[in-house]
């Protein structure tokens, strides 16, 4: 049966219907009214629960009265040991008529988020009620860990001073520091300084000592290049991070450490080591000072650092170069990728990444005075900071790990600004094949130029027998280096080697430019080190220059007497050694399928003959080939091959062919930025970057 709603009139003495909320009351005599309602309602709470918050009891934790009238306040708090509470919650749960407002005590760790509830009573009961918190954003605070090491000073020529280590700066192990999210922040990797290259004669001062190295940035901690060395024969030290060292053959005084705390001094030639060794003073380290000559003229010491989740040794100082023999040997680097120094070969340089300073330059016979220095290796920053957070950039070479429940980024190449945010920048997956310029042929029966460096992950293989690499996650929609490593000049004289081939680089891949080929009468006849090595010189028994490991082979050394000389090394083998006075082959380059054909990339240079006697071919893949009584032919441009050593005509190397870039990546992208030539090969775009020089890229 249905029912329906009674009205006013069917009750004795009740007239009209009422307003809201109120009800019928009796009078005790048969009648009734319309009046307030005055039954209690009850409001009860339980402890609020979300995202993980320590929530105190809502007080007062039950309260009582009639509906629609006001309720108590009533206040519970939320935190969260440790983190930082910021934004405003959404509340579910309330009953109606009951509103929330909300205050935070403070934006730091531990802050208190306090809700305050108020209103009316509801129209009826709400016992044991559960409130549920959301969209609060809960963090860990952001401290940061930091190392910062500046570019390693450069050493001078002629028995001269190795450079001091780049400055180093770090709060590992002490007071992190904290910063605020979604804030920018300067990040600056140092360059090296590069080596002296020219001098004096006897008795004088010349103006080859080494360039410091650049500044090192994260925020307001700025670590100082390394000092330069001092160039013969007395030119002193230059000041920086660590100090460089002064030159050999009269007193002279090694560069001081500048910045509070970044380094030593360089070594400060006297007494016995200007008497008789020349030898140059070694650069100042992080750890200890550079040694003064007399005892050994190696580089001081650098310092050992876990921040990466493993022990590193940066910034070492580099050795002192030597005039003589004398039963004595050039100043080794110091720990931590200081360069050695030299005497008839170019010093060696500081180690890429660590801050460490060029050995300094030696003096080798009156053909090949003065012998350049070596470069200082660049510096690092290293940022450790909590493993929630993600940091956004937009031009800096990065790459990052996880540490237990930090996260560990290593910046290595590059200046820009750099945020730390709660969500990951988008990125993109890219296959790379990056090229440098291969190494000019050498002089007079010269060897031939080494391949410029191959790294690649496209395929199985890289350069230098290594596995091919990981692929790169490109952050899309940032600026991204492309640079195109020119091929070196040939030798033109006795005094020096074919030039060196620069670098290639792609993002945070850098491929090292080929060395160049051996110079008869100059360096000990040896070809330089470079991606891969030069090959040695006719006439002697000098050696193939090294190559660099996962990017290339040695070049090519004698073992046969005779005057030809070897050839240049390739991604794939080592140069071929001369037979008699015929020159050796440049090795043949390796074959990569990137751009979805077999193409062969960075081959040897041949080296020279000897007159009518032949010369060694380049190899395949683009190395230039040998000279007999003219020049060496150039490398093949855009391979990174090594040109051509000289013939006896002493005419002149070969120029090293120049690098290539090439990047395969989903077609649902676009590049833009330095002009390339693009293709595509099923469901991805291949742009190949071919002119020599540098600029920015980026995917959108």
């Amino acid at each position: 049966m249905a029912q329906t709603k009674p009205k006013a009139g069917q009750f004795y003495g009740v007239s009209g219907n009422g307003t809201a909320g109120q009800v019928l009351i009796s009078d005790g005599n048969g009648g009734m009214s319309w009046g307030a309602n005055t039954e209690q309602v009850t409001v009860s709470w339980a402890t609020p629960t979300g995202q993980s918050l320590t929530y105190t009891q809502p007080n007062p934790q039950s309260s009582q009265g009639t509906a629609s009238t006001t309720f108590p306040t009533t206040t519970f708090t939320a935190t969260k040991s440790g983190e930082i509470i910021s934004g405003t919650a959404t509340i579910a749960g309330l009953p109606t008529g009951i509103t929330a407002t909300q205050s935070l005590s403070g934006t730091g760790v531990d802050n208190v988020l306090t809700v305050t509830l108020a209103g009316v009573f509801p129209g009826a009961d709400s016992l044991n009620t559960a409130l549920t918190l959301s969209g609060l954003t809960v963090s860990v605070p952001l401290t940061v860990d930091y190392l910062v090491i500046a570019g390693g000073g450069g050493g001078g020529s002629r028995f001269a001073g190795g450079g001091g280590a780049g400055g180093y700066l770090t709060n590992y192990t002490g007071t992190s520091i904290t910063m605020t999210p979604s804030t920018s922040y300067t990040v600056t990797v140092g360059a090296g300084g590069n080596g002296g290259v020219a001098s004096g004669g006897s008795g004088t001062d010349g103006a080859g000592d080494g360039a410091n190295g650049q500044n090192s940035v994260f925020s307001t901690i700025t670590a100082n290049g390394g000092g330069g060395g001092g160039a013969g024969d007395s030119r002193n030290g230059l000041a920086g991070g660590s100090g460089g060292g002064g030159a050999g053959r009269f007193a002279s005084t090694g560069g001081a450490s500048t910045g509070t705390s970044q380094g030593n001094t360089g070594g400060s030639p006297t007494g016995a080591s200007i008497s008789s060794q020349f030898r140059g003073g070694g650069g100042g380290g992080a750890s200890t000072a550079g040694d003064n000559g007399i005892s050994n003229g190696n580089g001081g010491n650098g310092l050992s650092n876990s921040i990466s989740g493993s022990s590193v040794i940066y910034a070492g100082g580099g050795g002192g170069g030597i005039g003589t023999t004398n039963a004595i040997s050039p100043g080794s680097g110091g720990t931590g990728g200081g360069g050695a120094g030299g005497y008839d070969t170019k010093a060696t340089n500081g180690t890429t990444n660590t801050g460490g300073g060029g050995g300094g330059g030696g003096y080798y016979g009156s053909t090949s005075a003065n012998i350049q220095g070596g470069d200082g290796g660049s510096g690092v920053v290293i940022l450790r900071y909590p493993s929630s957070y993600f940091i956004h950039n937009s031009s800096l070479a990065l790459s990052t790990i996880t540490v237990g429940t930090d996260k560990v980024t290593t910046f290595t190449y590059g200046s820009g600004n750099i945020t730390f945010e709660a969500t990951e920048q988008p990125t993109i997956t890219v296959d790379y094949l990056v090229v440098a310029g291969g190494g000019g042929g050498g002089f007079g029966a010269g060897g031939g130029g080494g391949a410029g460096g191959l790294r690649t992950s496209y395929g199985s293989t890289s350069g230098g027998g290594g596995s091919a690499e990981s692929t790169l996650n490109i952050v899309e929609a940032t600026n991204h280096t492309v640079s195109i490593g020119a091929g070196g000049a040939g030798g033109t004289s006795y005094a020096a080697n074919g030039l060196n081939g620069s670098n290639s680089v792609f993002s945070n891949i850098i491929s090292t430019g080929g060395g160049g080929g051996g110079t008869r009468g100059a360096a000990g006849y040896s070809g330089s080190a470079g991606g891969s090595g030069g090959g040695e010189a006719g006439d002697n028994s000098g050696s193939g220059g090294a190559g660099t490991a996962n990017q290339g082979y040695a070049g090519g050394s004698h073992n046969t007497g005779g005057t030809g000389a070897a050839g240049g090394g390739s991604a794939s083998a080592v140069g071929s050694g001369h037979s008699g006075n015929s020159g050796g082959n440049g090795a043949n380059g390796l074959a990569i399928s990137i751009t979805g054909s077999s193409v062969t990339y960075a081959a040897g240079g041949g080296g020279g003959g000897q007159n009518a006697y032949s010369a060694g071919s380049g190899g395949t893949g683009g190395g230039g080939n040998g000279g007999t009584s003219g020049a060496g032919s150039a490398g093949t441009v855009n391979t990174g091959s090594g040109g051509g050593g000289d013939g006896n005509g002493d005419t002149g190397g070969g120029q090293g062919g120049s690098g290539v870039i090439i990047l395969r990546y989903p077609n649902t992208f676009t590049i833009s930025g330095l002009s390339g030539t693009t293709t595509t090969s099923g469901s991805d775009k291949i742009t190949t970057f071919t002119n020599v020089g540098t600029g920015n890229i980026q995917f959108n």
